[in-house]
């Protein structure tokens, strides 16, 4: 029994694709709060410290839209074809209007313990994927000293 354990352990590792190569990445991102100070909502990473009402809770997660491509391979003089994932973007200020509107709609001035988190979901298909995706939680309140 173990050697056709191990037989097949050789086998799905001889058959597993070599990666050649990792393309550069860089990834970085700038959430402007402001239209929101303007409207008198308050969005902290931080506990308030002054006197409020609390709402709840709000988590908002999402994840993009994920799509298997083929393609040639220019690397390969297009001899070779590849399949890859490919997602569609994430607007991340629309997830935070999103989160700001659902936050007002429960009557929220302001959120507190302000999130945003990567977070990723796999799927064992054919080919399979982990789509990257976002979560974005905080504790809305209504703050009652406010100026």
């Amino acid at each position: 029994m173990k050697k056709a354990i191990f037989c097949l352990l050789i086998i799905f590792i001889g058959c597993a694709p070599n990666i050649m190569f990792i393309p550069k990445s860089q990834s970085e991102f700038v959430i402007d709060f402001a239209k929101y100070t303007e409207k008198g909502f308050m969005f902290s990473p931080y506990q308030y410290l002054g006197k409020y009402e609390s709402i709840g809770m709000i988590t908002i997660t999402v994840m993009p839209e994920a799509s298997l491509l083929r393609h040639r391979d220019e690397r390969f003089n297009g001899n070779v074809y590849k399949t890859e994932w490919e997602f569609t973007p994430i607007n991340l200020d629309a997830s935070i209007e999103q989160f700001y509107k659902k936050a007002v709609d429960m009557g929220a001035n302001g959120v507190c313990d302000l999130k945003i988190i990567s977070e990723s979901k796999s799927y064992i298909l054919k080919t399979p994927v982990t789509i990257p995706g976002v979560t974005i939680s905080g504790f809305a309140i209504k703050r009652l000293e406010v100026q």
